[in-house]
């Protein structure tokens, strides 16, 4: 198991580290000064892993000590996040916790557990095989708390991060608000959830910082229609017209949570509220309490991933597990298959001749983040590859700032000199406000990608986002150039 080694200074000294084993931690330039990629990558330039995702809302009830209805063998990678986890333990177990890993690694027997955090009631892991283990680095975690007074960890999201060579991903387990009428505080929930959780190098949001992102829970919203209309539906199988009542299906086509994630299709029915110990019909579904709540599809799974970054949802893996029956919810998963691309190499001892120029840059759209005037923008570019930062000046009063006819350059890290590697990373930059008596104020962060842009100028148009939702597009042009 991964052991915690160090908390940075943040709130409520949330952030840790974990490393591997007892062994030191092993940094991503460790990873690039390896005098071969590893044997991930024997005679490949990209390799792929399997990834399983599930979420489970235990209701404070012992599950089964089978989970393998829920739980398959055969992946590489499995993040499981469970909320409301907390019940007495059989006998034989120390503690609910120790129970619900042991049930987790019966499933599972040759896996590593490699990052576990509990915040109250809520409970993330990582597992990974043998075979991605050995390239599988920088992992930390991070909670926060959305519950009573955006302190109690009743509700919130865990988060963790790791490394696969070079690729990054990033994993999320949250319980949102709860109640039919509480869309508002669930899409609050979300945005705080992205502005609270501190992982990473590049002092960006999770979802501007890692190549891809996994978001699983007990999310919580809710079908805006009434039970008997809910319950004909799914008697018909009409997922469809459910999805176009569906709060969060809405929130997200209002870009006004979970902007620009993905969720597969849903073919499975609402995973809430079940009578806890009935099990199946002839149909395969779960009978629904008797109370006034309606069916609802709280458990659910997204993604979203860096520009021309490869995460594909399995078909039809996409499912609930309506014979876990102890719960009055559904445990969900997911599979994903991975592509991760060789590592970069660094020869730490050869200068650089890489380098990336952005020209052209014009924004629009921006929110003005100043309370007492117009905001003075500027960009700052940041990357993995590259141990320098570098701003534009700032524009006075406007929110469409322009360098047109301006560049700006980002050399590669010393010894880096692969350009057909680096057209498969990508250029971090985030939009302030310059202030004059205080700090300056974030007014959103972006990803550029690299592909394409080797001595050849490509232009882009990329998404600006703060806190989780959309504020506006940055434009400009990007090549890489090699001065060999």
């Amino acid at each position: 198991m991964g052991n915690v080694v160090c908390c940075c200074d943040c709130k409520h000294l949330r952030t840790h580290e974990h490393a591997l084993d007892d062994t030191a931690l092993i940094s991503l330039q460790d990873i690039w000064e390896q005098p071969t990629p590893g044997a991930l990558w024997k005679g490949t330039e990209k390799t792929e892993a399997s990834i399983w995702v599930g979420t489970f809302n235990v209701g404070n009830e012992c599950p089964p000590e089978d989970l393998s209805a829920w739980i398959p063998l055969g992946y590489d990678v499995y993040f499981i996040g469970a909320q409301e986890c907390q019940y007495k333990a059989p006998d034989g177990h120390k503690s609910h916790s120790e129970h619900w890993y042991s049930c987790i690694q019966r499933c599972i027997p040759d896996h590593t557990p490699v990052c576990k955090r509990e915040m109250w009631m809520n409970h993330a892991v990582i597992y990974v095989s043998s075979r991605v283990k050995p390239h599988v680095h920088s992992i930390e975690s991070s909670v926060e708390e959305t519950g009573i007074a955006h302190v109690m960890a009743n509700k919130g999201g865990i988060a963790m991060s790791i490394f696969i060579g070079d690729t990054s991903l990033c994993f999320v387990s949250a319980h949102l608000a709860a109640n039919q009428d509480k869309v508002v505080r669930r899409n609050s929930d979300y945005a705080e959830i992205i502005d609270g959780v501190r992982l990473g190098k590049m002092k960006k949001p999770l979802t501007t910082q890692f190549t891809h992102v996994i978001w699983v829970g007990d999310l919580n919203y809710r079908i805006d229609l009434d039970k008997s209309k809910v319950q004909s539906l799914v008697d018909q199988n009409d997922w469809e017209t459910l999805l176009e009542h569906d709060q969060l299906h809405k929130a997200r086509q209002a870009e006004e949570a979970f902007y620009l994630f993905e969720e597969g299709p849903v073919q499975f029915p609402p995973t809430y509220r079940h009578k806890k110990g009935e099990g199946v019909d002839d149909a395969g579904r779960r009978p629904y309490d008797t109370s006034d709540r309606v069916p609802a599809w709280c458990d659910r799974i997204l993604w979203r991933s860096f520009p021309d970054m490869k995460l594909d949802l399995s078909p039809g893996s996409y499912k609930s597990a309506p014979t876990i029956t102890t719960s009055d919810h559904c445990p969900v998963s997911a599979v994903f298959t991975l592509d991760i691309p060789k590592p970069g190499r660094v020869e730490s001892s050869m200068p650089s001749r890489l380098r990336v120029e952005v020209t052209d840059l014009h924004a629009e759209g921006l929110q003005n983040v100043d309370i007492v005037g117009q905001s003075a923008p500027y960009v700052q570019f940041s990357a993995y590859w590259s141990n320098e930062e570098i701003r534009t000046p700032y524009k006075e009063s406007t929110l469409k700032p322009s360098w047109v006819g301006e560049t700006f350059t980002l050399p590669a890290k010393a010894g880096l000199n692969d350009a057909q590697w680096l057209q498969t990373r990508h250029l971090l930059f985030s939009i302030s406000a310059k202030e004059t008596f205080s700090a300056d104020e974030q007014m959103g962060y972006g990803v550029i990608s690299l592909r394409d842009c080797i001595d050849e100028t490509r232009s882009f148009t990329m998404d600006v986002s703060r806190l989780g939702l959309p504020c506006g597009k940055l434009h400009g042009k990007v090549q890489i150039i090699n001065a060999a």
